[in-house]
């Protein structure tokens, strides 16, 4: 998957930036949908109004937490933020079921996905 160390993926478009705008209109339009202005949806996700914004201009992408938390505020799913971006849905799904997860079942998840990667890589050496 792509992003950085701690989880930021480009909020307007996936991995390569692909379809700037897309994720950043598709989240404010879910947030009007919902009734909320800046200022609740601030509150109701604990980030700043500042950094909502910027990620609905597009401006700065969002960690998969902060996307997560602006899609459990405006009532969608995690996928529903992606959707028309580069993201496989798989990916995406991973990304919701990740997100749910507390800090030592991310920690295990992580373990697990670092020995499965090394797994595949040996199997390409091999062949």
């Amino acid at each position: 998957m792509g992003g950085c160390r701690d989880g930021c993926f480009d909020a307007c478009g996936g991995r390569d930036g692909g379809d700037r705008g897309v994720n950043g209109e598709r989240i404010r339009s879910a947030r009007k949908r919902a009734g909320l202005t800046l200022t609740q949806m601030a509150e109701r996700t604990g980030l700043s109004g500042a950094y909502l914004s910027e990620i609905e201009t597009g401006k700065k992408p969002g960690s998969v937490s902060a996307l997560n938390k602006i899609a459990d505020a405006s009532g969608i799913k995690l996928n529903e933020i992606f959707a028309g971006t580069n993201f496989p849905n798989d990916e995406v799904e991973l990304l919701e079921a990740y997100s749910s997860l507390d800090g030592q079942d991310k920690a295990s998840v992580l373990r697990h996905s670092h020995a499965l990667a090394g797994i595949s890589q040996l199997r390409r050496i091999i062949k």
